[in-house]
């Protein structure tokens, strides 16, 4: 445009010195003439260009300012393009007509087309009918409104559908006139799968919540019942749509149920934290135990929204604790009195091999003795009289054979109630029955203990000997054990005992069974005087007894 300004200027100038030079070549004169006429020409050419500068000088400087304009449309043309192909959007522009006239690079990536084949042409030439008729319908509505207009289009691709959240507006002139359409589409599949998962979630939800048989409920902040599910009727006379918008004071509860009650749902919305709790409300169906649990609900901004209550019918459950309570009770009541039972009969026992041990001791003792005497005055009478050798050495054979039974007494007297214990002390007949076991064993065994003497009262001293003999026979029956240490710790607080050996070991369901009467003995002993007893066996390595007996008045005693 402007160089053809610039070649009419030109035209002009040379038109404007042509129309001089006819009108010079008009004027000839004779050559004293021509002097004037050149000098005419010459001005008039001067004046001519001066002129044609004058028009051209500004025509140069629009056309440079027109050149900068256009270089600075171009950039931001550049830069508006580069923008809009950038956008993850679909953007598009069509005229009037509804032909593309441009897309961008996200119209090609969604889409699958290239905009090569897109533009010039009209939604029907190459989008699927259906589809094509939703873009049509939407323009037809952004264009009788004259503003921008949005709608959600679904597009079936060989990917399955597609879901696009479009606005578009009008481009209008300075009269108001539809000049071109901008449309910008934005690809919300992963949403509205989002949304149909929500919705069915939310339907999974509230079949549960309408079927279940819990007390399902949701409220605000004021207490205020927000949906509390069918469940509420199986207990109270009221419709769930009755209790919307009211509180938990609406059934008429305690007063001090309701404040729990609300100090709980509080605690949720200061805290965020669940609660859980449990406590007892009348009902026309009766006195209803429900385990309470509330949970948070947050808002966008991560504060609790609302919280959801669920309250659990547990009545049932109560009532087993409670029978499983008095159960438990009555079976501690039972162990009690068979311990009570079980130390009787040991207590009554020891009194019995008491007496029995004196009574061998002094009527078997004396009878002994008495027969001894008689025998040995008969040999000695009979020796004396010189009677027959073979009848002597008849009466000195009963006589070593009473002798063996006086043995015999001893040991079984000993076993029943060993005198040491009684007139020595625990320590003492420990050592003796140590030695003796080593003898008739062949077991090597220690003693070792802190304290030269143990001061306990009759019963204690009574149960740990009889512990302590009773491991003893046990190694010697099952552990072929070579070596057997017994440690005594005696404090101030606990005397404790541990019989160790380096036999074979014993087993967890050796220990444990109830057909070992052997520890079931040792068990209730020290039971029956307040103490703990351990035994540990590991295979191969031995076995070990411990027992631990507290210093002072127990509950057993």
């Amino acid at each position: 445009m402007y160089r053809k300004a610039i070649f009419f200027v030109e035209v002009f100038a040379s038109l404007l010195l042509i129309v001089i030079g006819m009108l010079g070549a008009r004027h000839i004169r004779p050559k004293s003439e021509y002097r004037e006429i050149v000098i005419d020409l010459f001005l008039a050419m001067l004046v001519t260009l001066w002129i044609v500068s004058r028009i051209i000088k500004p025509l140069n400087k629009e056309i440079a300012m027109r050149k900068c304009i256009e270089a600075d449309l171009l950039a931001a043309n550049t830069q508006l393009e580069t923008l809009i192909n950038t956008i993850p959007d679909i953007i598009h522009f069509k005229d009037p007509d509804r032909r593309f006239v441009m897309v961008n690079n996200a119209f090609e990536q969604h889409l699958g087309i290239t905009r090569e084949y897109v533009i010039g042409k009209s939604p029907e030439e190459f989008f699927p009918p259906s589809f094509a008729e939703t873009v049509r319908e939407s323009d037809d509505a952004m264009i009788r409104l004259k503003r921008p207009h949005r709608c959600e289009q679904k597009m079936t691709t060989q990917d399955g559908i597609v879901y696009f959240d479009t606005i578009k507006a009008p481009l209008l002139d300075s009269g108001g006139n539809l000049i071109g359409i901008l449309g910008v589409s934005r690809d919300i599949t992963e949403h509205k799968r989002f949304e149909h998962s929500l919705r069915e979630s939310e339907e999974r939800y509230r079949v549960l919540a309408e079927n279940s048989k819990d007390i399902i409920a949701r409220v605000d902040s004021n207490g205020q019942y927000l949906y509390i599910n069918p469940a509420i009727s199986l207990y109270w006379p009221i419709k769930p749509e009755e209790v919307i918008g009211k509180t938990f004071r609406v059934f008429g509860f305690p007063e001090d149920r309701a404040i729990r009650r609300e100090e709980y749902a509080k605690k949720v919305f200061d805290t965020g934290q669940p609660q859980d709790f449990e406590f007892d409300l009348n009902s026309p169906v009766g006195n209803i135990f429900f385990n309470w649990r509330l949970f948070p609900e947050y808002d966008d901004s991560g504060k609790v929204k609302t919280v959801v209550v669920v309250a659990r019918d547990i009545t049932k459950r109560k009532e087993m604790e409670n029978q499983l309570k008095a159960e438990i009770l009555y079976r501690k009541e039972i162990e009690r009195r068979l311990h009570m039972l079980t130390s009787q009969m040991i207590s009554s026992r020891e009194e019995e091999r008491i007496m029995i041990s004196r009574d061998i001791h002094d009527d078997l003792g004396q009878t002994l003795t008495g027969l001894k005497i008689d025998v040995s005055l008969l040999v000695a009478q009979m020796s004396a009289s010189g009677y027959d050798s073979g009848v002597i050495d008849k009466l000195l054979s009963i006589s070593s054979s009473i002798d063996t039974v006086f043995g015999s007494m001893r040991r079984i007297a000993a076993n029943l109630r060993p005198q040491d214990l009684d007139k020595l002390g625990l320590l003492q007949a420990m050592r003796s029955y140590l030695d003796e076991f080593q003898q008739r064993s062949g077991i090597c065994c220690e003693l070792c203990c802190n304290e030269k003497d143990i001061e306990l009262d009759s019963s204690r001293k009574i149960a740990i000997f009889r512990i302590f003999q009773e491991s003893l026979t046990n190694i010697m029956r099952h552990s072929n054990a070579s070596e057997v240490f017994v440690i005594i710790d005696n404090d101030c607080r606990c005397l404790k005992l541990s019989v160790i050996d380096d036999g074979k070991g014993i087993s967890d369901s050796d220990i444990s069974d109830t057909r070992s009467l052997g520890i079931l003995g040792m068990k209730e002993r020290a039971l029956m005087i307040g103490a703990e007893i351990k035994i540990r066996g590991d295979k191969g390595v031995g076995t070990q007894v411990t027992v631990s007996v507290p210093k002072g008045v127990t509950d057993y005693d």
